[in-house]
């Protein structure tokens, strides 16, 4: 029993006792009746209504307590099966669940047992959707109408998809149709170009590879890399002074006395501004607060003037800090207006001595300032590293014509007189430069050394990768580049050597050795690339010449692009894309007539190739309608496309109305792309609609793919459900079947050995047989559905389970002489056991099913309902029993072995029903044998006839 169909039947538990009583109906059915029973019926039937209003009530509560714990899921289904439960279908006559057992127990208490059964009926089916919904499953007839609409509307998809494929294909029939004679002329000459531009890129690649070139091409491209970084290292040589840093360094001192010196101005001038504006407060000693204020502040400077003098040893510091603390201490002692007349004196005479000694710094701040422009200047040179830094020193202490400007104007802005710069901030900004100078020179010693150390490994090994590529492509005459590469390596790293000890001259020289090294291996390089014998010189002058005639054709054809049939934008990027291909081949001509470039000619040649296929994708889409009647083609088009987008908002309307778990595919970006190839159509631009009709029937495609995965998954969910109520059916017959098998039993005990039955035996084996035969109409409607689902064995099995169940009935009835023997006791045995197969069979499918969910693998798309194996098993079993059957039938019959015995009629029809389904077993083995495609006996192919051999 699976996890699901248990919780189901767990749930359902409280749903079918409510159901309990109605197979009762069975009784009512009969018109002999007596009240009494119609009345316990009755009563039942209000017992149930009773027990359905206290499900109401259950299912009220636990939607209050649900939402409150926010299980949002859970109480959603309890409300819709509360809405069920008030629902008033057409079905059920406008009334509901209540009603309709209201009606029921009215209509057993009147006798009306026919009216009774149809509403149990309707009630019964009511109770199994309010299961469905409670279980979050969609019943079997829902899924089977989300499938029928589901596919209806994949097919008006799918034919919405195929009408925008041949509005693309008319699209592009009328784009062809547009191009006129002169446009139709044109690509064809593009097209011829491609395929000429095409020929000679081949031969190029072709005689450079045969010729070794191609091997040797990035060996050369590395030695021009490497001969560029030298020429750099020599001109980095010639501008690199280290002999220059100590004078460089020689500028710091003069720049640190002037910041210095600066400095100290800055601080007395600050000390004299708090003495003023102290001499003010004295002044207005009336204002007690302000004098206080001032106090306080000059007490703040001359404890900040302090703790500067003790760090600094500033005399200037410790100056302004007596200065500060004794006119702080004189304000603070005075008491009449002579005292804060005197304070305020002394403040200022105070104030005066720092500005003068303000002063004196400032000077002593611009000799030095000077003393450094001096020495700068001398040595400022533009050509060297150094020099330029001395030369940037200088500029800033003279303060420059531009930048002293810009400071004017920013003094301006605040305010401030117009006069120079901050000298302070020129001083900073100079020694910033000399520092920037020391480093760069530093930087630049250890940069060259790098440098020349990497180049000369780089030369070594270009050396022998050049002997092994020549000796590889047999090509002679590089030795002379491989022993110019060596003296450029051994240069390389003398050059190294003299930037390591600073020695810039000796760096310079060798650096220039190894440049002309170098040139030299380039040189004998190209030599050697350049050698060709005649036959190969004359097929390179044949090429190159072919290439310029091609790019004289292309630059004919750039100057017709305007006669196509091209709107004006499309012709000019058809001249430009034609210009670009002519410049490539005119450089591709060029370099093939120089012997070894074949390598870089091969590249031009792509590049002019790329450029005409530019040009061709042009002329061929940039066509627009030229005559009336294109035009009137193209405004049909564009309306076909309208129609089609309405088309396609109408669906997507239909699919947002479903009402669906699976979220509905997006058509907006399809309706948006046929909006916009409807307004291309319109405009004549018949490349653009093209592309946007190619979006368009694509994302239609995507949305069909997104329908075709929730139609598989609806397909699932219905095979499911079908499991579920096929296994629940199975089980409701297999009860139905033991309870009359035991029924059986007793009664035959009952009639002992006499023959005939007595009237009771024959009521109870009439009622038996009427429950067999009900039993079977059962079995029959299941086959229906088995058979309906393709599933051959299981639709035998159950054909064989109807038809032994008819005869059983017809047996056990009036017309079969009321049996009740082993015989039809075996026959209810073998029916029990065919059931009892199906319905492991039928649970083991859906155990494995529930398993591949867990395990977050779903069945394959439109799997069959129960897969080949299960059907492979339960025919063995067929087989099985039918041996077993008739091995029994001959020990129990000996005369079967006599063939001139007479047989009984009832043996005779034992013998045909296992001979029948003997010959179904075999004809279903040779239908799963040619369905999996496995030969037959001697090696007969799938689709051969079943011979006696197979069975």
């Amino acid at each position: 029993m699976s996890v699901h169909l248990a919780r189901r039947r767990t749930i359902a538990a409280l749903l079918f006792g409510i159901a309990a009583a109605l197979p009762l109906s069975s009784a009512a059915r009969a018109q002999d009746e007596s009240s009494r029973e119609q009345a316990a019926l009755a009563d039942e039937q209000a017992l149930l209504r009773r027990q359905l209003r206290r499900l109401r009530d259950t299912m009220s509560a636990l939607a209050d307590r649900f939402e409150a714990d926010k299980r949002v899921n859970a109480a959603k289904l309890l409300r819709l099966g509360l809405e069920h439960l008030d629902e008033r279908s057409a079905e059920q006559d406008a009334r509901t669940l209540d009603e309709l057992m209201d009606t029921s127990k009215e209509d057993i208490r009147s006798g009306r047992t026919h009216n009774a059964l149809e509403n149990q009926e309707h009630i019964v089916k009511s109770l199994e959707r309010l299961l469905d919904i409670l279980m979050d499953r969609q019943g079997l007839e829902n899924l089977e109408a989300e499938l029928a609409e589901l596919r209806e509307l994949k097919a008006a998809l799918s034919e919405l998809a195929d009408e925008e494929r041949a509005l693309r294909e008319d699209t592009e029939s009328l784009r062809e149709d547009s191009a006129g004679p002169a446009q139709k002329d044109l690509q064809a000459a593009i097209a011829e170009a491609v395929e000429r531009q095409r020929e000679l890129l081949a031969d190029t690649e072709r005689d450079a590879r045969e010729s070794g070139v191609l091997d040797l091409e990035p060996l050369r491209q590395r030695l021009e890399e490497l001969l560029a970084q030298e020429r750099l290292a020599s001109e980095i040589f010639a501008r690199w002074t280290p002999e220059q840093i100590p004078a460089l360094e020689a500028l710091r001192s003069p720049l640190e006395r002037a910041r210095a010196d600066e400095a100290r101005s800055a601080r007395l001038e600050a000390a004299a501004e708090e003495l003023e504006r102290a001499a003010e407060a004295a002044d207005r000693a009336s204002d007690a607060p302000e004098l206080e204020r001032a106090v306080e502040a000059l007490e703040r400077a001359a404890e900040r003037e302090r703790r500067h003098a003790r760090t600094s040893e500033d005399p200037a510091a410790e100056r302004a800090a007596e200065a500060l603390a004794e006119t702080a201490e004189a304000m603070a002692g005075a008491e009449s207006t002579g005292d804060f007349a005197a304070a305020a004196a002394e403040a200022r005479r105070e104030a005066q001595a720092l500005r003068e000694g303000a002063s004196e710094a400032r000077g002593a701040a611009s000799e030095a300032r000077d003393e450094a422009a001096r020495s700068a200047g001398e040595m400022a040179d533009p050509s060297t590293t150094a020099g330029s830094a001395a030369r940037r020193v200088a500029e800033l202490l003279a303060g420059g014509a531009d930048r002293t400007a810009n400071r004017i104007a920013e003094r301006a802005a605040e305010g401030a007189p117009e006069g120079e710069p901050d000298p302070r901030e020129r001083t900073r900004e100079a020694l910033a430069a000399v520092d920037e100078g020391l480093d760069a020179e530093a930087r630049m010693g250890e940069a060259l050394e790098a440098s020349q150390v990497e180049g000369g490994r780089e030369a070594r090994e270009l050396a022998r990768d050049l002997a092994a590529a020549a000796e590889r492509a047999e090509i002679g005459g590089t030795e002379p580049s491989g022993e110019a590469l060596e003296r450029a390596a051994e240069a390389m790293e003398r050059a190294a050597g003299a930037a390591r000890k600073e020695d810039a001259g000796a760096g310079e020289q060798a650096s220039r050795e190894a440049t002309e090294a170098l040139h030299q291996a380039l040189e004998a390089l190209n030599q050697a690339m350049g050698a060709a014998s005649p036959e190969r010189r004359a097929a390179a002058e044949a090429r190159a010449a072919a290439q310029g005639e091609l790019a004289s054709d292309t630059g004919d054809m750039g100057a017709r692009s305007h006669e196509g049939s091209m709107g004006e934008e499309a012709g000019q990027a058809l001249a430009e894309a034609l210009e670009r291909a002519q410049e490539a081949m005119q450089r591709a001509a060029g370099l093939l007539s120089q012997p070894g470039r074949e390598s870089q000619a091969a590249s031009s040649q792509r590049e002019a190739l790329s450029a005409l296929k530019q040009a061709q994708r042009t002329a061929e889409q940039g066509v627009e309608p030229q005559t009336p009647e294109q035009r009137a083609r193209a405004e049909e088009l564009a309306q076909r496309q309208a129609e089609l987008r309405e088309a396609l908002l109408e669906l997507a309307r239909r699919l947002e109305e479903r009402d669906s778990p699976v979220p509905p595919p997006n058509l907006d970006q399809a309706a948006q792309s046929a909006q916009s190839a409807e307004e291309s159509l319109s405009a004549g631009d018949l490349d653009q609609a093209e592309r946007e009709e190619e979006r368009t029937e694509q994302e239609i495609r995507d949305a069909l793919d997104q329908l075709e995965e929730e139609e598989e998954q609806y397909q699932r969910l219905r095979q499911e459900e079908l499991l579920f109520r096929m296994a629940e059916e199975v089980d409701a017959m297999l009860e139905m079947l033991r309870e009359q098998m035991a029924a059986t039993k007793e009664v035959h005990l009952s009639r002992g050995v006499s023959a005939r039955p007595s009237r009771s035996d024959r009521i109870r084996l009439r009622n038996i047989s009427r429950a067999v035969a009900t039993i079977a109409q059962r079995a029959g409607k299941v086959r229906e559905a088995i058979e309906a689902e393709g599933v051959l064995v299981f639709t035998e099995v159950m054909h064989n389970v109807q038809t032994d169940l008819d005869r059983i009935a017809r047996d056990m009835g009036e017309s079969g002489g009321y049996q009740s023997g082993d015989r039809v006791q075996a026959l209810q045995e073998d029916v029990e056991t065919s059931l009892v197969w199906l319905q492991e069979a039928l649970q083991n499918e859906i155990d494995r099913r529930q398993e591949q969910q867990q395990q977050g693998d779903g069945p394959p798309p439109d799997p069959p309902l129960v897969p080949d194996v299960a059907e492979l098993k339960i025919l063995r079993q067929l087989e099985l029993e039918v041996l077993q059957r008739l091995e029994q039938m001959l020990q129990l019959h000996p005369e079967l072995a006599d063939p001139e015995a007479g047989l009984d009629p009832l043996l005779l029809e034992d013998i045909s029903r296992l001979a029948y389904m003997h010959n179904r077993v075999a004809e279903l083995f040779t239908a799963f044998r040619e369905k999996i495609g496995v030969p037959g006996p001697d090696g007969q192919p799938p689709g051969g006839d079943a011979d006696g051999g197979e069975e």
